[in-house]
């Protein structure tokens, strides 16, 4: 009987404990999460998602079936020791499909109890997990064929409920048809998943920090791009701005794009973005690397275009091999090696700005530097698997050093600005007091010159009178000669008739009174010449006071003609006062039709006066050369064509050269030898005829054939009042 009761015991013993010890018989070392590694996560950016990555050794087998999320279920014929990431190069033994499980045990330590612990799952697929038996998250639909499944990524933080002391199965459904067999997958160097673990508030803190930050540095580097390229804008000299601007573009999109890659899924839309990415890296380098060059260099190093050959060169590995690290690395190695001598050489030959922006680039270079050297496996960064953003720093720290540079070239240029109007306002201020004597020299210098003017204007005044009153004189000699001779003919008859009266006594009445008719009748001849020569000269003389009578500038009805012949005959005598030999033929054609005119007959007379004067010294200075067959000769013509009247004044003496044509008309312009002209004659004719009448003066000669002076006056300017 004790022996049949023993035999029920164990029995019924094997049945309830057979699950445990199947269990205990396929059950791995569960994975534990202790108080100290939790308490790693609560540093925001020491670890990827504020947490810390789960060391998972699992159980795998390819396929589906929902019974694989029970705990009692076997899993004994179950490939151990898989990678959950699934690499590249070690998959499980059974391939991966693109659809299996993974089982595992996890336990956490008692000082966890009341813990608020936190998941996270990255992956390329879709995925849903188990906790003993019971589905307590999932992320997409994990289907076998690419139309069953839909990828999906959510990092977002998730709770299992773990109790402390108690191992709990952990079964993950995992899928991967659309990318598990692509570049994509190489690219990535795995298909599957890794799963991160850590206190779920600072997780939770982190995913909201880690979007602020990255739309921080997207925010940044557009910021900059916009700032130095404005700058380039309004000052495109400084080439360092268009560079600025340049990496600044590029690292903006290219930090969006890295950012943003975990949560986006398609090989065929991912890899061309990939590319796109590593162009803009490349690109945003090289422009860093010619804004060093264009610090420190007048010209551009030919060791530029092999760095640019190398990028392009990079670029078209990375996108027609798909890999990324090793050819990027291998190019920034070498680009950060320059980047360090440059920078060094700066220094060391302690150029200009050397100190503000190659300590900007020295942070860079180091992180750069331990950054490609830990994508190759050559060593481990201090920040390795962590969510440090080294990167950042060196920007940040490149950036705020470009940043300081200008604000310093700035005020270097606002204190340079500010000395120069310093400079300037004294300058002014010298040239204010320049001026200031200038202004008054020029008064004094004006003065005499208007003073030297005016006695030269009266000296060419006192030329014009001078020759007028020898015409004058020249007019008159010629009536008073008559005058005088007559008188003197007529004083002779007298003593003829006193020596008659006295001597012929013995002569009868009738002789004598004869002899006496006939002296009486010489007499009476006589004094008729004597008054008539007198009458003319004082026709003459009355002509030139009629002329004096507007010297105050009034206008007075005027006789066109009869004006001009009376100075043809004043400049032609005057001529002949000052030359004995003088001769010349003149040519009078006056139009009749012209009316008397409102002029100031003295002004008018003056320009006539010096047109003819010059016109007869042309004619005698040829004669003086020429032989005897020239004729010297002058023609004076007038007429009145569509209200106005011309005088023309025409000779054929030596002419003007063309040279001094544009001249003539020039105050005190003379080819007379010095003291025998002042050279106001013409320009004084011209302010008459232009100014005061609105009228023109021109010229037309050819040398050695005489000059030709065009006189026009417009009659309605004049108020032309018609003859009597």
């Amino acid at each position: 009987m004790q022996r049949t009761c023993r035999l029920f015991l164990l029995i019924l013993a094997g049945v309830l404990f057979s699950p445990a010890l199947v269990r205990a018989q396929t059950q791995e070392s569960p994975v534990v999460l202790s108080y100290d590694d939790v308490g790693v996560g609560t540093d925001t950016f020491q670890k990827p998602y504020g947490a810390q990555l789960l060391p998972l050794e699992t159980r795998y087998h390819a396929g589906d079936n929902p019974d694989w999320a029970d705990p009692a279920f076997d899993d004994g014929s179950w490939e151990t020791g898989v990678d959950s990431w699934l690499p590249t190069q070690s998959l499980p033994q059974q391939g991966w499909p693109g659809i299996g499980w993974f089982r595992f045990w996890v336990r956490i330590d008692a000082p966890l109890q009341g813990e608020s612990l936190g998941f996270t799952i990255y992956h390329r697929g879709a995925i849903e997990v188990y906790l003993d038996g019971t589905r307590v998250f999932q992320s997409g639909t994990v289907g076998a064929t690419p139309d069953q499944e839909e990828p999906a990524l959510d990092v977002t933080p998730f709770m299992l409920p773990l109790q402390p002391g108690q191992t709990h199965l952990v079964a993950v459904r995992y899928s991967n048809v659309h990318t598990f067999d692509t570049a994509l997958t190489r690219w990535l160097g795995g298909s599957g998943f890794r799963i991160y673990w850590g206190n779920r508030t600072t997780m939770q803190h982190h995913q909201t920090v880690t979007r602020l930050n990255e739309g921080l540095y997207v925010g940044f580097f557009l910021a900059f791009s916009v700032l130095f390229g404005l700058l380039f804008v309004l000052y495109r000299e400084e080439r360092l701005f268009l560079y600025s601007a340049l990496w600044n573009a590029c690292w903006a999109p290219a930090v969006l794009i890295i950012s943003e890659v975990p949560f986006m899924h398609g090989s065929a839309f991912l890899m061309p973005l990939w590319g796109f990415w590593s162009m803009l890296v490349v690109g945003g380098s090289l422009a860093l690397l010619r804004l060093l060059y264009a610090f420190f260099y007048s010209t551009l190093p030919k060791m530029f275009y092999a760095y640019l050959i190398g990028g392009l060169v990079t670029i078209s590995l990375v996108v027609f091999r798909f890999e990324n690290t090793p050819y990027i690395s291998l190019f920034f190695i070498p680009f950060f090696v320059e980047v360090f001598r440059i920078v060094v050489v700066a220094l060391w030959q302690r150029k200009r700005w050397a100190w503000v922006v190659g300590l900007g680039f020295l942070p860079i270079i180091v992180i750069g530097l331990i950054e490609m050297s830990n994508e190759l496996g050559w060593l481990v960064a201090p920040w390795a698997d962590t969510a440090f953003e080294s990167g950042m720093i060196g920007v940040f720290a490149l950036s705020a050093s470009l940043a300081i540079y200008v604000g310093m070239r700035f005020a270097d240029a606002n204190r340079n600005l500010a000395q120069a109007n310093q400079e300037l306002t004294e300058a002014n201020q010298n040239l204010d007091e320049a001026n200031r004597t200038l202004e008054e020299r020029v008064e004094e210098r004006t003065a005499k010159l208007r003073a030297s003017q005016a006695q030269l204007i009266q000296s060419e005044k006192m030329a014009s009178l001078g020759q007028l009153t020898a015409g004058i004189a020249h007019e008159i000699k010629n009536p008073l000669n008559f005058v005088n001779n007559f008188a003197e003919l007529s004083a002779e008859l007298a003593d003829e008739l006193a020596e008659e009266l006295d001597v012929n006594t013995d002569k009868s009445v009738a002789e004598i009174r004869g002899d006496l008719a006939d002296i009486l009748a010489d007499l009476k001849q006589n004094a008729f010449k004597i008054n008539e020569h007198g009458r003319r000269a004082d026709g003459i003389i009355q002509s030139m006071l009629a002329h004096a009578r507007s010297t105050l500038g009034e206008r007075v009805a005027t006789d066109l003609n009869a004006l001009l012949d009376d100075y043809v005959n004043l400049a032609f005598h005057g001529m002949c006062a000052q030359n004995e030999d003088f001769r010349c033929d003149i040519k009078r054609n006056y139009d009749e039709a012209i009316s008397t005119v409102e002029l100031v007959p003295q002004e008018i007379g003056r320009v006539f006066q010096n047109l003819l004067k010059n016109a007869f010294e042309a004619v005698y200075e040829r004669v003086q050369h020429d032989n005897g067959a020239y004729i010297p000769t002058v023609w004076v013509t007038t007429r009145q064509v569509n209200g106005a009247v011309t005088i023309q004044v025409r000779d054929n003496g030596t002419g003007i050269p063309p040279a001094i044509q544009d001249k003539i008309f020039e105050p005190f312009f003379t080819t007379k030898p010095t003291g025998t002209g002042t050279g106001l004659g013409l320009s004084l004719s011209y302010d008459i005829v232009t100014q005061g009448y609105g009228g023109m003066l021109a010229v037309e000669s050819e040398e050695g054939n005489g000059a030709t002076f065009l006189l026009t006056l417009p009659t309605t300017q004049m108020e032309a009042v018609p003859k009597a």
